[in-house]
């Protein structure tokens, strides 16, 4: 029992097995001990959950401190705000407690089917976390990325809905203001500057548009005068062109004319190969009649040799004849010597001797 009084539950009870009064009082004892761990350990699990509490509430208040948070019954209605989340929308506390989500919404979302669906998801425990357009107090668009957040309790109900939520609106009008800017240098437009500083995060950027516009401006204004310099290059080039277009026109005319020229010496050469057919043809016949000619010749020539061969014979014979002739002519000569000395009795001889010497002539005439 001291050691139970003390706080120490785990203690063992003696005697337990006894059925006298000293077992009867064990028994309660040990009742007592077991009622003693129930209440230990419910005071250390209520404990836990204090802590749990305080720990989520800690984080609660550590959220809120840097972010606007808000918080909805299930049918949307306002029950609290923190004044991050008044300095955004523009409002007071008490001038949003008690009324309905709607009232930062543009009232054609507010009356449509996509919104009674959004509240549908976050009653049915659904968690929501992108961003969205809101309208504050003064009519104005505020941008937040937010998470609506189901409160769910021990049985498992929800309860009430809580959203945290950072403003963005500042980051969205510098993405619209970039965009709109390129847009415009899109369209030609290269005077376009962004005027209004961003977040001290994002002006960075809209000095960078700045000066890239201010760059462009600048190259394609030297491009302008570059282009203006190569238009003059090209009306040079133009005209050269239009020059050598002429040039060129003269020389089709005198290729006309050298095409002409040709057509005429082609039709001559054609002539010209008509005729060399025709002479080749002709010379054909003209060897024909060579090789006639030729075999003529051929027996010209042999008849020519048994000619001379004939020639020569009858010149041994002439020859001949002529030493006859001479021979007879000595004798006559001798006959008419002798003749004159015989006197009248040679005269006989003397014309024998004037025979024979007629015959020599007419030997050496023929």
């Amino acid at each position: 029992m001291r050691g139970m009084a003390d706080g120490d539950y785990a203690v063992t009870v003696p005697n337990l097995g006894r059925r006298d009064e000293v077992g009867d009082m064990a028994a309660t004892v040990e009742v007592f001990r077991r009622n003693g761990l129930r209440v230990a350990e419910m005071t250390a699990q209520e404990a836990d959950r204090i802590s749990a509490a305080l720990d989520a509430k800690g984080q609660i208040e550590a959220i809120s401190r840097s972010q606007a948070m808000v918080a909805f019954d299930l049918d949307g209605t306002i029950t609290d705000a923190n004044d991050n989340f008044c300095r955004t929308m523009g409002y007071g506390l008490d001038e949003i407690r008690g009324r309905h989500h709607r009232l930062f919404v543009e009232p054609a979302y507010a009356r449509s089917a996509a919104y009674d669906e959004f509240w549908r998801r976050l009653r049915g425990g659904e968690f929501v976390a992108e961003e969205f357009k809101r309208i504050g107090k003064d009519g104005g668009e505020v941008w937040i990325q937010a998470s609506y957040n189901p409160i769910i309790d021990h049985a498992g109900r929800v309860t009430r809905v809580v959203k945290f939520a950072t403003d963005i609106t500042g980051r969205v009008r510098a993405v619209a203001e970039i965009g709109q800017g390129l847009e415009r240098v899109a369209r030609g437009d290269l005077t376009c500057e962004i005027g209004e500083a961003f977040l001290p995060s994002l002006d960075r950027l809209r000095l960078d548009f700045n000066n890239s516009v201010s760059t462009l401006r600048g190259a394609l204004e030297q491009v302008g005068h570059t282009a203006s310099s190569i238009d003059t290059a090209a009306g040079e080039v133009s005209a050269a062109a239009n020059d050598l277009s002429r040039r060129t026109e003269q020389q089709a005319a005198s290729v006309e004319e050298t095409a002409a020229a040709l057509n005429q010496i082609t039709e001559a050469v054609r002539n010209s190969s008509q005729r060399a057919a025709e002479a080749g043809s002709i010379v054909a016949r003209a060897r024909q009649s060579a090789e006639k000619s030729g075999e003529i010749v051929r027996r010209a020539v042999a008849t020519m040799g048994e000619i001379e061969q004939s020639s020569r014979e009858i010149n041994s014979i002439t020859d001949m004849m002529d030493e006859l002739a001479f021979q007879t002519n000595l004798l006559a000569l001798n006959a008419g010597v002798e003749a004159a000395r015989a006197g009248e009795t040679g005269k006989g001889f003397a014309v024998v001797a004037q025979e024979v010497r007629v015959l020599a002539q007419l030997s050496t005439a023929e």
